[in-house]
C-alpha cells in the first residue's frame, strides 16, 4: 500500500485531516515513488555512502520497548540494505572510511572529524581535540 493510500485509511471519515492532506498535495510537490527510487538531484548531494533505505527499528524494539509503529510496517515488507541506526551505532565504535577513486583504496572520510569544541578565554570557541 502507498503511502498516500495508507494516509487516506487512517485519515478516513476525518474530513478536516483529509482536507490539510489535500492542501499540502497541493502545495509542495508530491509524487508517489512506490520504488522509493531516490531523485537524480538526491544523491549527487548527500553522496551515496550517506543513503540509507530505511531506518531499522526492529533491530532495537525490544533493547528499548518501543512499541509497532506504522513505520515497522512499512519496514517489514521491504529488504532494508543500509539501516541508518545500526550504522549509526557502528559510529561509537568506528568512523566510515569512503572510496578515494585516486588512491584505488578505502581512506579516512574527513567528513566524520569530531570535533571538541570548548569555551575558551573571552568567550571565544577553541577546538580542544578533534577525534579521528
Amino acid at each position: 500500500m502507498s503511502r498516500l493510500k495508507y494516509a487516506r485509511s487512517i485519515l478516513k471519515g476525518n474530513e478536516t485531516g483529509n482536507a490539510l492532506l489535500d492542501q499540502l498535495i497541493n502545495e509542495i510537490p508530491i509524487k508517489e515513488n512506490l520504488k522509493g527510487i531516490p531523485s537524480l538531484w538526491y544523491m549527487p548531494l548527500v553522496g551515496v555512502d550517506n543513503f540509507f533505505d530505511g531506518f531499522g527499528f526492529s533491530r532495537y524494539r525490544k533493547r528499548f520497548c518501543w512499541e509497532r509503529t506504522p513505520l515497522d510496517d512499512f519496514e517489514d515488507g521491504i529488504d532494508l540494505r543500509r539501516p541508518l541506526l545500526p550504522y549509526l551505532e557502528k559510529l561509537n565504535k568506528t568512523l566510515p572510511k569512503k572510496w578515494d577513486n585516486k588512491m584505488k583504496r578505502y581512506v579516512r572520510n574527513d567528513d566524520w572529524l569530531i570535533w571538541d569544541f570548548q569555551q575558551g578565554e573571552g568567550k571565544r570557541t577553541e577546538v580542544s581535540e578533534a577525534y579521528i
